[in-house]
């Protein structure tokens, strides 16, 4: 993390300046979900996504995701063959579903394109833009009993996997 944290400086300087999301906090996510996008996943989003959509248990969820898919493809903001990633459909360097990429995704870089596969920047700026609108307090508190705390349930529901964070990112 140490070495994701100094070769990106710069960038998340600027997105703490920005958002007010500590560095710390989005470096571990992102080693989390992706090794600082090393692997963000090999399965076709669009077949994962139209299967899981006739999942009866989450139907609605992956329903809409789906369809969140195909407008990514269509805005142009992703290829076809750029939409891999885990097998619930989950897309790029920080793992959003399609309907919270629509939804969050910003073009950081200002290359006119809301990349979070292979821009860096647009996917911890669209990370930290993602934990604003949920309520994160600007470089606030993000242990157990803080709100920024409570936010992180918006970003993975596991109480487990929000402690893992707050952990983390404070120990660096």
């Amino acid at each position: 993390v140490q070495r994701a944290l100094s070769k990106n400086k710069r960038l998340f300087r600027s997105i703490e300046k920005n958002f007010g999301v500590q560095k710390e906090v989005l470096a571990t996510i992102w080693g989390m979900e992706t090794n600082f996008g090393g692997y963000t996943g090999k399965i076709d989003t669009m077949n994962a996504l139209a299967t899981l959509s006739h999942d009866c248990r989450r139907t609605g969820l992956f329903s809409k995701n789906l369809l969140a898919a195909m407008k990514i493809y269509d805005k142009g903001w992703l290829s076809r063959s750029a939409m891999k990633g885990a097998g619930h459909g989950e897309l790029g360097q920080m793992q959003f579903m399609a309907e919270n990429y629509l939804k969050y995704a910003i073009d950081y870089n200002s290359d006119g394109k809301r990349d979070l596969v292979r821009s860096r920047a647009d996917a911890l700026a669209s990370a930290a833009n993602f934990l604003v609108r949920h309520g994160w307090q600007p470089m606030g508190s993000y242990q157990p009993g803080s709100r920024n705390f409570r936010v992180l349930n918006s970003w993975n529901e596991s109480t487990a996997y929000q402690q893992t964070i707050a952990k983390f990112a404070a120990s660096l």
